[in-house]
């Protein structure tokens, strides 16, 4: 598996949209980074099952016919947003994936609505949501590079279709700090989360742009830009 960094649309589904556990979540991001392999755009692919046990170690140990269905079923609950990127059928050996235009013209232009990801540390991670917190991070990052921007607002609502399956705010705010811990563990950069009021806020320290921290008349700007706005930066 080359090491070059993948592309993912900056309006793609996989924060938001996704359903399942990271295993799964992995399956995806893996069948999107195929497009692109040594240096040629792949419109079509064929690819064996075993292929698909770089992203975990759970789905190596396993038979062909386990990551079949691993496979089958997390394209089945998710087909409504991924069809635009992929479509993809299966048999008893191989997967067969057919790249959307989208995906196709994406990968043709450097100038694209793009940002990138890379598929070897998102198959390091052992927390769905440290990945989630990590496509955050590639997306926005690539996006605000220039202005050294590493804070990024998220309303109720959005913040908890990223945090899925948690029916409480204490659940919530565990399943960060687990997230937390393992982005943190793989990546090597600090992120903090912090909810004020309606809103929540993510910040990253990658010890390359500014600090975390933000001054209290940072953070007076930002709540009344979010009271003007109503759309999300994630």
């Amino acid at each position: 598996m080359n090491g070059h960094l993948r592309r993912l649309p900056n309006d793609c589904g996989f924060i938001n949209n996704y359903h399942g556990n990271i295993i799964g979540l992995k399956i995806l991001l893996y069948i999107t980074s195929l497009i692109y392999e040594n240096g040629e755009i792949q419109k079509e692919l064929i690819v064996p099952y075993r292929n698909f046990g770089f992203v975990s170690n759970s789905l190596r140990r396993k038979g062909r016919n386990f990551i079949c269905k691993y496979v089958v079923d997390t394209i089945d609950i998710n087909s409504k947003w991924f069809i635009q990127y992929a479509d993809v059928k299966f048999d008893e050996k191989y997967v067969y994936i057919y790249f959307s235009e989208k995906m196709i013209d994406l990968c043709h232009y450097k100038e694209s609505n793009f940002y990138l990801y890379d598929l070897n540390m998102i198959s390091a991670f052992t927390n769905i949501n440290a990945v989630k917190l990590y496509l955050i991070y590639k997306r926005h990052r690539f996006i605000t590079v220039v202005d050294g921007k590493n804070t990024f607002k998220c309303n109720d609502e959005r913040f908890c279709s990223i945090f899925q399956d948690y029916q409480s705010y204490t659940a919530i705010r565990h399943a960060i700090k687990t997230a937390i811990s393992d982005f943190t563990k793989v990546t090597g950069i600090s992120v903090k989360i912090v909810k004020h009021d309606y809103w929540w806020l993510i910040q990253y320290n990658d010890n390359k742009i500014s600090s975390c921290e933000l001054s209290e008349k940072d953070e007076q700007e930002l709540e009344e830009a979010l009271a003007l706005d109503d759309e999300d930066d994630i």
